[in-house]
């Protein structure tokens, strides 16, 4: 399992305990009620709130018994080895955050989108990784922030166009070489991998979700044709574009999971 997410909206009676954890992480958004949570000290999750446990914490929490309702929604996951760095900030134990009013939209936004996205693992994986980078932003400290966020940002929206090193380290205000080696550190891949994944990720949901000629899908991801694309998509996942369409959801499933591996 990958990902699995579900909502819940349970009365007083509700309380779940784990005490050696899980084996994937567990994220929850408050929708309305309130929650406890007990980990070292007992704290409470409110409306717009986000419940962390890391896999192998332990798990006490259930419906606040003051207000006798609790509205959720919840996302377990199994973390992509280039999460690392992401995720290494949150310490073994259950985490609470309330982020300010301002901030609290988008992350719920983003959240939300990988819930609805469960039937789409690609998507939903995309989302929840957006997620931790903002969360990773939103948290550390003023004048900490991280220096590659203007280059992920520029990919993420332009992904299909063609883009140099030089051309990224400038948006970050860095040295090439040094940019280079921040990327590798910080997502444990270089930069033209990335790109290349975030391109392969787009075209997977395409060739689920329309009926496009391979040659229309390279053009609107960045590929520079369908031959290039259809070679590469076989290198990667040893199986062709049209295969690919054709086989069966576990199947793609799996696919889209290895993608990172690539």
């Amino acid at each position: 399992m990958r990902l699995l997410t579900g909502s819940f909206d349970e009365d007083w009676r509700y309380a779940t305990v784990r005490k050696h954890g899980g084996s994937t992480w567990l994220v929850i958004l408050t929708l309305d009620g309130e929650g406890i949570i007990r980990s070292r000290d007992v704290d409470f999750a409110r409306k717009g709130s986000f419940t962390v446990f890391p896999p192998e914490a332990y798990q006490n929490y259930g419906t606040s018994p003051e207000v006798g309702r609790w509205k959720l929604v919840w996302a377990h996951f199994q973390a992509y080895p280039h999460w690392r760095t992401l995720l290494e900030s949150f310490p073994n134990e259950a985490t609470i955050h309330h982020f300010e009013d301002h901030q609290s939209p988008k992350m719920q936004e983003l959240f939300l989108r990988v819930v609805e996205c469960c039937d789409r693992p690609l998507w939903a994986m995309h989302y929840l990784e957006e997620f931790f980078m903002h969360w990773s932003e939103l948290v550390e400290p003023k004048g900490m922030e991280s220096p590659l966020g203007p280059a992920l940002d520029w990919i993420d929206r332009h992904f299909g166009q063609d883009v140099s090193v030089d051309s990224l380290a400038l948006l970050c205000r860095l040295s090439p070489g040094h940019f280079s080696r921040l990327f590798r550190a910080h997502l444990g891949t270089t930069p033209r991998v990335y790109i290349e994944r975030r391109r392969l990720t787009v075209v997977m949901q395409l060739l689920e979700e329309t009926g496009w000629t391979l040659t229309r899908i390279a053009q609107e991801t960045g590929f520079k044709s369908g031959q290039y694309l259809g070679t590469r998509f076989l290198q990667c996942f040893k199986m062709t574009p049209g295969e690919f369409r054709e086989a069966p959801r576990e199947a793609r499933t799996k696919i889209i999971n290895s993608l990172i591996e690539v």
